[in-house]
């Protein structure tokens, strides 16, 4: 479909609303349609047309978000508009009160503002962090019947081209005036997200619900929250949505082509919130997002824009003229007829209102009577753990008994105490809402509402009971003396030891003085024999015989000439060589041989002082041995008499501190109590404010009858001119919601075409 073709048909939807309103107005004018009691229903519908007319002109969509008030619609919406904080209110409990609407920003200044719009037509802008008192149930507003609606301006491209997200109260909370503003703002809404939760999905009033907006919303996105916590559960996310789709599909709810899309917007904001890939792949968050991202620029987002307000307005006139059906069928009924309907009705109502008085006071007695029970409980409880530790502790005596036992263990059993006492109390809550209540439907939530109040009374931590140090310090004054008598053993030992290293030490010199007096007897020896070897020194005496020259006298010529003459002469000659030679050698072996000795003298005469003493050493070792001996037979006798002492004081310190023990058991144990007790008192109000509105439910019954005796009762006492009167402007109102219908219906079809 081009830009021109959508355009012309927008106009004519405008124009066929407009003249359907023009035509209705016009009625209400000219008929007396307030005697006829239909004012107010006419209003409503003039209303529904008027809105659409103006969203349609606008290029208004709008998708709302419905679900259970738990089912997480809240933290879902912070998700998909990429907050990674609790712009939205989240809790478990019924939070959003009014109509949360997310739109684009008409200017720059409008980012990340609200406007808080009250029921007087006053508008306040705030910032985006401050809508929560206005939006969700606080002590400063009385929000539901002060405040309109909270705009918020958020730059989202899904806000884009005048699509405005819808955060609706949730339905089945048992505050009526929350079901009735999200069931009202079905008539708004061009198409719509539906939020099951993975704790309890597809409950019967959330069937019926889909079941009742299928004629008005055709676009419809199913959506399964929470599945973060199959951890909790037996049941797979695949196990979980073939059980929902058979759900819907024998109750004919149509399914989605796409599905339904498993998220955890909580792991989803959370990943935005930490720059997490991981939290939010597992979020599972994306392709939903992608689905509804290209939804929105497709073909199908501008047929719904054309044909949705058509079939919201359909169906609200189909609801009308369901209502004109009932007036005509009473107006219908002869006066006896009327007075018989009538006294019924009131029989009725009288039982009714007899039997919600009897409730409401079965409800808070049975109520009263439940917390009592489990303070008792608890007392009782207390009061045999206290016994049993009495015994159990009672029986220990000693320090190896007293340091393995584990006081965790008496947190343990008191805690699964708890569980036991609490479990029960929340079965018997669970047994009588169900025997008080009257509408099955509200059965499940209220149920779980009661149940999410005292979950947290389950949920308390190990009771924290730390065990007392022993305080054996005396212990040290009874071994001082054993101390004191081991280091002087250990001094003996000492002594003993180096007297035994002083002997062995001089006995090891005896040894060396002997070895060196034989090696230097052995020199001695060596030097004797060397001497003898070498002998006495000896001069020997020989002749000789010698040439000497003579002058042949004179002038000395011949001597000049022929030489002197030559004359043999016998001469006696000393050898001192062999004597020299001995006495050197002699002299040599004594200086070798007796500097060797002198050096071995000089090492006994060094050792034979050192190894004098050495008997005093040997009577000094005796003594330190027989003193070792005496010591030691002095600290057997002095450590088995204290022993025996220590074993008593043990005892007695191990008595002491177990009295201790308890005593602090026993205040943690009763703070335990007063601390459960408190948290009970705490959750008596919502749970009382819980049973109040069961009471509340019931006389939505009377409601009804009253309402039934209206019908029955405008028609009571009338004459026949004015009762046809007044089917006459039935039968006139209903022709003209007939060819409204026809009007839009034709229209339909042409755009199908």
């Amino acid at each position: 479909m081009n830009f021109t073709d959508y355009n012309k048909i927008k106009t004519e939807i405008v124009d066929c609303l407009s003249s359907i309103s023009h035509d209705l107005t016009t009625l209400k004018t000219e008929t007396n349609l307030k005697k006829a009691g239909l004012e107010a229903e006419c209003e409503k519908v003039l209303n529904v047309i008027d809105e659409k007319t103006n969203d349609v002109s606008k290029g208004k969509f709008i998708i709302s978000v419905f679900g259970h008030f738990s089912n997480g619609k809240s933290t879902f919406l912070n998700s998909l508009m990429g907050f990674g904080e609790s712009v939205l209110i989240e809790d478990e409990l019924a939070s959003t009160a009014t109509i949360t609407k997310l739109c684009y920003p008409p200017a720059p200044n409008f980012t990340n503002k609200a406007d808080i719009i009250f029921q007087d037509g006053a508008i306040q802008r705030v910032n985006i962090d401050e809508i929560g008192k206005y939006s969700a149930r606080n002590n400063e507003f009385e929000v539901e019947k002060q405040i309109s609606e909270v705009v918020l301006y958020v730059e989202s491209d899904l806000l884009k081209n005048g699509v405005e997200i819808i955060d609706t109260p949730g339905f089945n909370s048992t505050y009526e005036i929350h079901t009735e503003i999200a069931k009202q703002y079905v008539e708004r809404s061009d198409a719509c997200i539906y939020l099951f939760s993975y704790e309890q999905p597809a409950t019967r009033a959330e069937i019926e619900f889909l079941q009742g907006i299928k004629e008005k919303i055709e676009r419809v996105f199913l959506v399964l929250n929470k599945i973060d916590m199959c951890d909790l559960t037996e049941s797979t996310v695949d196990e979980i949505l073939i059980d929902v789709k058979k759900k819907l599909e024998n109750k004919q709810v149509t399914i989605p082509d796409r599905g339904i899309y498993p998220i955890s917007a909580k792991l989803e904001k959370e990943g935005i919130r930490d720059n997490s890939e991981e939290k939010r792949i597992e979020s599972k968050f994306e392709p939903f997002l992608n689905d509804l991202t290209d939804y929105l620029a497709s073909d199908k987002n501008i047929h719904d824009r054309l044909v949705a307000p058509l079939n919201n307005t359909k169906a609200t006139i189909k609801q009308f003229d369901q209502f004109l059906q009932t007036k005509l069928v009473a107006l219908n009924i002869s006066q006896d007829e009327i007075d018989e309907a009538i006294r019924k009705i009131d029989q009725q109502l009288q039982d009714k209102r007899n039997q919600i008085k009897e409730n409401d006071k079965h409800l808070k007695r049975e109520y009263r009577k439940i917390f009592n029970s489990v303070r008792l409980n608890l007392e009782d409880e207390i009061h045999k753990l206290k016994e049993d530790i009495d015994e159990e502790l009672g029986n220990i005596s000693s320090q190896f008994e007293f340091e393995t036992y584990n006081p965790q263990l008496l947190g343990s059993s008191l805690k699964n105490s708890w569980h036991y006492i609490s479990r029960t109390m929340i079965k018997d809550i669970e047994e009588l809402i169900e025997d008080s209540i009257i509408d099955d439907t509200q059965l499940e939530n209220i149920q779980n509402r009661a149940n999410k109040i005292f979950t947290a009374v389950l949920d308390f931590g190990d009771l924290s009971i730390s065990k007392p140090e022993l305080d054996l310090s005396e212990l040290e004054n009874f071994d001082k003396e054993i101390q004191l008598l081991q280091k002087e053993l250990e001094q003996c030992n000492k002594n003993l030891l180096t007297c035994i290293e002083n002997v062995e030490e001089k006995e090891k010199y005896s040894y060396e003085i002997e070895n060196l007096k034989q090696k230097r007897d052995r020199l001695e020896r060596e030097k004797r024999e060397e001497l003898d070897r070498i002998g006495t020194p000896q001069i020997h005496r020989y002749l000789a015989h010698e040439i000497l020259k003579e002058s042949h006298g004179g002038l000395g010529i011949m001597d000049f000439f022929v030489g002197k003459k030559a004359k043999t002469v016998q001469i006696e000659r000393v050898d001192n060589s062999e004597f020299d030679s001995k006495n050197e050698l002699i002299d040599k072996i004594k200086l070798e041989k007796e500097v060797a000795i002198n050096e071995i003298e000089q090492k006994i005469s060094v050792m034979q002082s050192e190894a004098t003493g050495i008997r005093s050493l040997q009577e000094k070792e005796t003594e330190q041995r027989y003193k070792k001996q005496e010591l030691s037979e002095k600290i057997t006798i002095q450590k088995n008499r204290i022993f025996e002492e220590k074993i008593r004081f043990e005892q007695q310190q191990t008595k002491s501190v177990i009295k201790k023990m308890i005593r602090e058991i026993y205040c943690a144990y009763d703070e335990y109590q007063i601390y459960i007790q408190q948290e009970l008192d705490k959750r008596k109000k919502p749970m009382e404010k819980i049973l109040n509105e069961i009471i509340e439910q019931s006389k939505l019954s009377i409601r009804e009858l009253e309402q039934q005796k209206e019908i029955q009762s405008s028609t009571k006492g009338k004459s026949a001119a004015e009762i046809k009167e007044e089917q006459l402007i039935n039968l006139t109102v209903a022709l003209k919601l007939n060819e409204a219908f026809e009007q839009l219906s034709t229209l339909r079809k042409e755009i199908e075409l």
